[in-house]
């Protein structure tokens, strides 16, 4: 259940904030958070990362869905699973279907956190599957290490 909750907090706070930036700065509108640094600048993608395959949506948003629920799937069927399986799903899962829902309501997926060091502009999904593939990739090799260690 922990790990749908997390599903579920990504989703909420993902969504909040897009409807926020949706509200309140223009499409392209910048606010200054941090000068040089870090804004919130209001884009909409099309695409998946830097805007590659944007002419792809009706794509983009049948392998987010399916993906998506691949994994919540995966969550609540791998009783065998190890845990920080579980954890990168649940974050990867969050985030898709956190953009999933503005590919669905809105054709594009609203971003919005701009770093001064890093071109694209992102959101709380995008963070959301970064984190969980960290964790998925951390998880293969510690899981990796653990088998060569029984021996």
């Amino acid at each position: 259940m922990r790990y749908y909750c997390t599903v579920i907090a990504v989703l909420i706070a993902d969504q909040i904030l897009k409807y926020y930036i949706r509200a309140n700065l223009a499409l392209g509108d910048s606010l200054k958070i941090i000068p040089g640094l870090f804004e919130l600048t209001h884009v909409s993608n099309s695409g998946a990362a830097w805007g590659a395959f944007s002419e792809s949506t009706l794509l983009l948003t049948a392998f987010s869905a399916i993906v998506s629920l691949a994994l919540l799937i995966f969550i609540g069927c791998g009783k065998k699973l190890f845990g920080g399986y579980k954890w990168a799903f649940a974050l990867i899962a969050g985030g898709g279907v956190g953009n999933l829902i503005d590919r669905v309501l809105f054709g594009a997926v609203t971003d919005m956190f701009s770093l001064s060091f890093f071109s694209p502009v992102f959101n709380i999904a995008d963070i959301s599957v970064c984190i969980g593939c960290f964790i998925m990739t951390a998880s293969i090799c510690f899981e990796e290490n653990l088998r060569f260690t029984k021996r």
